[in-house]
């Protein structure tokens, strides 16, 4: 009888309750699933510390699985930070989640950590007059970019000329755009600003705004100074790093600097927990952000080694001889939609290195190519003597 039980996810239930009772955070649980779903996975709400909630929201047809939203509880007014994709799915488990919270969307504000859509995806069924969806300018301003047909045009230009195959970079947005939810009859909803260093008071908290550009050019994370919490959104992330990419010359000058640059800034703060936008939550705050710095040295370091023989590359061609973490093993085999992802990211580590002038830039016949540069050539000698 009892192997009987387990076998119909009572298993699930008894790993959940081991987990929190190692995790003295966690304080309780609900189970938040329906019958119905093909999936049949488990959905979890977590009250993480009093009056704070995690949120697990499906994200189908995508390997991430689920966006952690949070919820802040107050007296008068709530606060939930991310959404999830514009997919009914999507719609149904945050719908279900907040009702298994008695949470009313008319006095629950709502706190976007970036503009993509498996966070922002769902505000237009959950803002209403009486409730505010906060973003940062530079944010809200991207996303009503990307519905402009000019700007995707821009954005397929700029990847055929790294060396995308001509009209895949456009099957890649579409692709996106499809798994996303995304419709272009549909209307954006008008956001509210707020910008680095305001602040959202809930109830016993208040929780600062600290922009932390990189995964996007302004991405933010809520700052709670008295508890010593961080709601990092993708900023960073257990056991899988954020994709930070240069897709388009206007996105971002050097956006992985500016990841540097946000981990700095976020490593300096006295944090007990952060609160990530995927996966785990994570304790050891500067270990990740140690973790993640020498993840992305590799990263730069072996484009330095596919350089150093002195061969004039293209984006396109880096990124197919780097190492990513997919089974497939022929580059061209991989989904127009990876290889999109994987040369957005190469070219980060690209535009980096040439800003450090390891590298050098050059046009020809309107394509984008790289060399090691002299200083990049040293960089490889003394790399080969102490190896040797």
């Amino acid at each position: 009888m009892f192997l009987s039980l387990l076998s119909k996810n009572i298993s699930y239930i008894l790993v959940s309750m081991i987990k929190i009772i190692e995790r003295n955070v966690i304080k309780s649980f609900y189970l938040v699933s329906s019958n119905e779903a093909k999936d049949k996975e488990i959905l979890m709400i977590r009250e993480l510390f009093e009056d704070i909630y995690q949120i697990e929201v499906e994200l189908p047809d995508n390997p991430l699985r689920a966006l952690n939203a949070y919820l802040i509880k107050g007296n008068e007014r709530n606060l939930l930070v991310d959404t999830g994709f514009r997919k009914v799915k999507s719609l149904e488990s945050l719908r279900q989640s907040l009702k298994e919270l008695n949470v009313n969307m008319d006095n629950t504000d709502i706190f976007l950590t970036h503009l993509h859509d498996d966070h922002t995806g769902l505000v237009p069924f959950l803002l209403n007059s009486n409730n505010k969806a906060y973003i940062h300018p530079r944010e809200s301003e991207e996303i009503y970019n990307l519905r402009k047909v000019t700007y995707m045009e821009e954005i397929n230009i700029f990847n055929e000329a790294m060396g995308f195959p001509k009209g895949k970079a456009v099957s890649a947005l579409k692709a996106l755009r499809d798994q996303e939810g995304f419709e272009e009859s549909f209307t954006e909803p008008t956001y509210t600003d707020i910008k680095d260093g305001e602040a959202l008071k809930v109830g016993k908290y208040e929780f600062k705004c600290i922009l932390t550009p990189g995964h996007t050019p302004a991405h933010c994370c809520l700052y709670e100074e008295n508890h010593r919490i961080l709601i990092g959104g993708d900023l960073i992330l257990a056991k899988i790093t954020p994709n930070i990419a240069y897709n388009l010359e206007q996105w971002m000058e050097n956006p992985l600097q500016e990841y540097f640059d946000s981990l700095d800034r976020v490593a300096s703060f006295p944090i007990d927990v952060t609160l990530s936008s995927h996966r785990a939550i994570i304790r050891n705050t500067k270990k990740r952000i140690r973790e993640l710095k020498d993840h992305y040295d590799l990263r730069l370091e072996e484009i330095m080694d596919i350089l150093a023989n002195g061969e004039k590359l293209s984006p396109y061609e880096i990124a197919g001889r780097m190492h990513w973490s997919i089974t497939i093993k022929n580059w061209e085999d991989f989904p127009v939609t990876q290889r999109f992802f994987a040369l957005g990211e190469c070219m980060s580590h690209l535009v980096y290195l040439e800003k450090l002038e390891m590298i050098n830039k050059l046009y020809k016949d309107g394509k984008i190519y790289y060399v090691i540069s002299n200083k990049g050539l040293v960089w490889a000698i003394v790399k080969y003597i102490k190896e040797s």
